[in-house]
């Protein structure tokens, strides 16, 4: 387990990558009108920003930036290097001005062929849908030395990341809370089937108010 990431490093050749979210009772990640700050208590959120240093790297895609504005980076003591920040945007849509952009740490965006002139943008292979290739993306950050990739959302992103069958670990963060409707943290796209992913729970704890839910994957 201490060694796990490089093992799937070497034996996959992808980083080994573990999707979280933070969610209701009901499996939502934002309300309807897309507003999700705070889900979650405090020592949630702290166990996020630790998931954030121990990966080293963190994945969202570009809704989620300009919905949340997000920083990404590892908010507690003892972090000497901030994650790598990477940003699904194949049209570079984003200003370039968020908060991910302009914080602390290294950020690169993902565009698709023929994007590469926006800031810190990085080419990668789009599928037949135009969307990111998932496993083409994991390529290149293997190359470049990633053993570890949290992907943080939102629910499109993750579905994709789990529909490419890439994904080791899922974290769930669960709040008690109803939201009734809402952003479901695997997307509303149900073009593909998640039901032949075999998933075992391996462990439960409290944090406070909210449950901790980890899942292993194969």
């Amino acid at each position: 387990q201490a060694n796990i990431r490089f093992m799937t490093a070497m034996e996959q050749r992808r980083p080994y990558v573990v999707v979280k979210a933070a969610l209701t009772l009901d499996g939502r990640i934002a309300r309807a009108d897309g507003s999700s700050k705070w889900i979650t208590g405090d020592l949630a959120r702290e166990e996020a920003h630790r998931l954030r240093a121990e990966m080293g790297v963190v994945v969202v895609g570009r809704k989620t930036v300009e919905m949340d504005n997000p920083e990404l980076t590892a908010r507690i003591p003892g972090v000497t290097h901030q994650p790598l920040k990477v940003i699904l945007d194949p049209h570079a849509s984003l200003s370039g001005n968020e908060k991910v952009f302009t914080g602390e740490g290294l950020v690169w965006r993902m565009v698709a062929p023929g994007n590469e002139g926006a800031s810190g943008a990085f080419a990668c292979a789009v599928d037949a849908n135009g969307n990111l290739d998932i496993r083409s993306l994991l390529e290149i950050l293997r190359v470049r030395g990633a053993t570890g990739v949290l992907v943080e959302g939102g629910g499109e992103t993750i579905r994709r990341f789990l529909e490419a069958k890439v994904v080791n670990r899922i974290e769930l963060f669960m709040a008690p809370k109803l939201f009734g409707e809402g952003q479901l943290w695997v997307g509303a796209d149900h073009s593909l089937s998640l039901t032949d992913l075999k998933l075992e729970i391996s462990q439960v704890r409290a944090l406070g108010p909210d449950l901790q839910v980890s899942v292993d994957v194969s």
